[in-house]
């Protein structure tokens, strides 16, 4: 078990890997810890000083530009230890009600957003060679009573029909002739005959 913890020390490329092996077998024994600590880490561990530079740039360009740059850390392990608490996140604020499936957007670009829409719309329509016309503005009407502004699902006769269905008076047969010229159809426009001018 220390061999497997020591090799694991010893193979540890960076200064927080290597210090976490080393408080383990700390942990387990004290003084195999004081042992290995007296020792040279450049001797038995394979620790690289990130100080240094992997790379030696010479002139006058290369040394000024990778002088100011930041070194990156890999994550909370590389941080520099400080003798102070860690600085807490914020608390999680759970708002109320469904999240928004999309955010907010301007004016502008809802209006840049419908003029592609009706852009690839008029596209796909010249292609298809089908004009596609709105059916905003026309008025229904109900093929009941064939009274307009009301569809079937509405008609103030269909809750009649279907209580004469109840009773039995509507079957499942066809309906005669003529009991279908007794049902109103939809009112034709009445068009009046054109005046003579001249008398």
């Amino acid at each position: 078990m220390f061999k497997d913890m020591m090799w694991k020390a010893a193979k540890a490329t960076n200064v927080p890997y290597h210090e976490a092996s080393m408080q383990k077998i700390k942990n387990v024994s004290v003084d195999a810890y004081d042992a290995l600590a007296r020792l040279d880490r450049k001797k038995w561990t394979r620790l690289v000083d990130e100080q240094k530079k992997k790379m030696k740039i010479k002139g006058i360009v290369g040394p000024n530009v990778s002088k100011p740059f930041l070194e990156p850390l890999r994550g909370p392990t590389f941080w520099r230890k400080i003798p102070y608490p860690d600085i807490l996140p914020p608390e999680l604020c759970v708002l109320l009600g469904r999240p928004k499936k999309c955010r907010q957007k301007d004016e502008t670009e809802l209006r840049e957003i419908a003029e592609k829409q009706a852009f690839e719309r008029a596209k796909k329509e010249k292609a298809d060679g089908v004009i596609k016309v709105s059916r905003k503005g026309n008025v229904i009407h109900c093929k009941i009573c064939g009274a307009p502004a009301h569809n079937t699902r509405t008609c103030p006769l269909r809750s009649d029909m279907e209580r004469q269905r109840q009773a039995g008076q509507f079957s499942s047969q066809p309906t005669p002739v003529s009991e279908i010229d007794a049902i109103p159809s939809r009112p034709q426009p009445q068009t009046q005959p054109p005046t003579n001018s001249a008398t």
